[in-house]
């Protein structure tokens, strides 16, 4: 018996990874016995469109200096696009893109709370 089912997983950095998986059910012994396999093509597929919304807004001015943009603004902004994620999902984009000099983040203090708001010079 074949099921389909969506995943979410986190690698050793952090990232998460969308994707598709088949579970394969087996009877043995009188245990159920489940074979997965990934659409490893569908997770890198997820992966880029979020990469690519990301650089779209950055190239329409979404990330400029004067507009330092918070993790909500961001998650609204992709949201409207049509790309629903948690902060938590995002952050990973965002750090990869600070690490590849697209973005530059700064730490800040709202409500005694800190968190990071993300531009470009």
């Amino acid at each position: 018996m074949a099921i389909k089912a969506e995943i979410l997983i986190r690698d050793e950095n952090g990232r998460l990874f969308k994707g598709t998986v088949d579970l394969h059910l087996q009877e043995a012994v009188g245990k159920k016995k489940i074979a997965v396999s990934i659409d490893a093509k569908k997770i890198k597929e997820s992966r880029s469109k979020v990469i690519l919304r990301l650089r779209e807004f950055k190239s329409q001015g979404f990330f400029n200096s004067s507009n330092k943009r918070t993790m909500s603004e961001i998650k609204v902004k992709l949201r409207a696009k049509g790309v629903v994620l948690k902060p938590e999902q995002i952050q990973p984009y965002l750090t990869q893109m600070v690490v590849n000099d697209e973005l530059e983040r700064d730490q800040i203090t709202r409500d005694r709370k800190k968190s990071f708001v993300y531009f470009k010079i």
